[in-house]
């Protein structure tokens, strides 16, 4: 005797293929984005991702922290 199939599987199933399709379009928007980024963006994307960094974290605190300045 095959278990009763639960009322949740098929709607499930679906959001599932739903967030998938949405995760891909979404990608594909960033992906497009990046190429056709400016050099300004490209910059500000570079900046930000060091300022947002553990390397600048250490420098800054060993810069501002050493209390030699």
């Amino acid at each position: 005797m095959t278990p009763p199939s639960s009322p949740r599987s098929a709607p499930s199933s679906r959001m599932a293929q739903i967030v998938e399709r949405n995760i891909r379009a979404l990608l594909g928007r960033h992906h497009q984005e990046e190429r056709h980024a400016g050099w300004q963006d490209r910059l500000a994307d570079r900046i930000t991702g060091f300022t947002g960094s553990m390397r600048f974290v250490t420098l800054h605190g060993v810069l501002f922290g050493s209390g030699s300045w």
